[in-house]
């Protein structure tokens, strides 16, 4: 695995999400399609690392695809 190139992806995606937060979005999915499944788990292992104190949600979508979405907040329960 090329850590390099990973860590170059990770941080292109960060200033997206920097760039999207500014701007106040709130609709909005930063992604990338990784090689194999090695790549994007590790990419959303760091990604979700360093992303755990903010207010978005790492997933992985069809194994490949990593993506950054804004959290998903909890409706109130009714009594």
């Amino acid at each position: 695995m090329d850590y390099t190139k990973l860590l170059k992806v990770a941080t292109r995606m960060f200033f997206d999400l920097v760039a999207v937060l500014e701007k106040n979005e709130t609709d909005y999915e930063i992604g990338c399609k990784c090689k194999d499944t090695d790549v994007a788990q590790a990419l959303h292992k760091l990604l979700a690392a360093t992303l755990q104190n903010c207010p978005v949600s790492v997933i992985i979508k069809e194994e490949l695809i990593v993506v950054i979405v804004p959290a998903v907040t909890p409706e109130p329960s009714c009594p």
